[in-house]
């Protein structure tokens, strides 16, 4: 009973640690990423307005290729918003594109269009995850 008592005191530590680690990690890089964000969307707005939707998914992939780690994909995921809601989109860009909520379908579609593209890394078919939330949304 006290083994179990100490392991309970140490996961709740550890999770302590983790949430507080996060806060100040936040608050350390809050301006820095908010920054990125309007950098990004602007960036994506700029290219989406002389652009269809289908050249905003292109871009991204390419984009995507030296991206490596969560922040590079929060970015491209806000540059492809910004794009899509600026371009010119097609009535049936969305047709080809399974729901978001066929996570298997959805992630087989974004692998296979980034290797299409000659892209072959985890980054591209999570920033194409959304495609499939921006066409789900009303």
């Amino acid at each position: 009973m006290k083994i179990l008592g100490i392991i309970l005191a140490v996961i709740v530590g550890l999770v302590l640690l983790a949430v507080l680690g996060g806060y100040f990690w936040w608050h350390s890089n809050e301006e820095a990423i908010k920054a990125e964000i309007a950098r990004n969307t602007e960036q994506g707005v700029s290219f989406g307005s002389t652009a269809s939707g289908g050249e905003c998914v292109d871009e991204v992939i390419v984009l995507s290729r030296p991206c490596n780690g969560i922040s590079c994909q929060i970015g491209l995921r806000t540059w492809l918003e910004s794009c899509l809601e600026s371009a010119e989109v097609a009535p049936d860009f969305c047709e080809q594109v399974p729901p978001g909520s066929e996570l298997l379908e959805s992630a087989r579609w974004g692998v296979t269009r980034c290797q299409q593209k000659g892209v072959d890394n985890q980054s591209c078919g999570a920033v194409l995850a959304q495609v499939a939330t921006w066409c789900e949304e009303p």
